[in-house]
């Protein structure tokens, strides 16, 4: 059953700077999350690009289109009682890394991937010590080194919440702990990184003709990749 959407009951936006960092109000009235927190984050940047999305509702708000404030919620609600849960997910994802499973056939899709993925690869070993194995044969799990994989959960733990929250949020998106990672440390751009995500649903669409249902999905991918960078710079630049 869809829920109704909710009515704009407010008319202005604004941030306010407080002993705990920066808060949104609404109408001067401090923004609680749903576990009923104050909505307050780190940075100055952070709370005007989220004072923005709910400046931008018209008359009905759109929850699902307010990614950064979403996200800024479950770094508040979630992530703090569950980050042992969140930092194993990370290194699941390692073991069943997208980049791990590249194609061998077709012949110009798998020089492709090679040409984008083996070097995320060998920068996650160089600089991350996640020095991942790599499967052509079967979509199977592998053994990758033990001391790999404790060294993505040390990397993902020595985030804090918020960073925590957003490479979790880019893990599940790009399908890839080495895509998200890469992100966070501005190795990589977003639109690199979803377009190295979504390399065999581009060769599809290349080969076979464009797919309208698809194309919407990736580009809704691109939209909350995108939102990720806007996210990650933003807790950057404190303030």
């Amino acid at each position: 059953m869809s829920q109704t959407p909710l009515k704009r009951f407010y008319k202005t936006v604004s941030i306010l700077e407080t002993e705990a960092g920066w808060a949104i109000a609404l109408d001067d009235r401090p923004m609680r999350t749903p576990a009923n927190q104050p909505l307050c984050v780190p940075t100055s940047l952070l709370a005007e690009i989220i004072a923005q999305e709910w400046d931008r509702q018209s008359s009905q708000i759109n929850m699902h289109a307010m990614t950064l404030t979403r996200m800024a919620n479950v770094a508040l609600d979630r992530t703090p009682s569950q980050r042992p849960d969140m930092i194993g997910e990370f290194v699941r994802y390692c073991e069943t890394d997208l980049l791990c499973f590249p194609d061998t056939q077709p012949a110009d899709l798998a020089q492709t991937q090679n040409q984008l993925w083996a070097p995320i690869r060998d920068w996650a070993a160089c600089t991350l010590s996640i020095d991942l194995k790599v499967n052509q044969e079967s979509l199977i799990a592998l053994d990758h080194p033990p001391k790999s994989l404790e060294a993505a959960r040390q990397y993902a733990a020595g985030y804090d919440d918020f960073m925590l929250t957003g490479l979790l949020y880019g893990t599940s998106l790009f399908g890839s702990a080495l895509l998200a990672s890469a992100v966070l440390e501005s190795h990589l751009d977003t639109d690199t990184a979803h377009r190295a995500a979504i390399l065999p649903e581009l060769f599809q669409m290349q080969n076979w003709g464009q797919d309208e249902e698809m194309q919407a999905v990736l580009d809704a991918k691109q939209t909350e990749a995108q939102n990720l960078g806007l996210y990650v710079n933003s807790l950057k630049k404190k303030s």
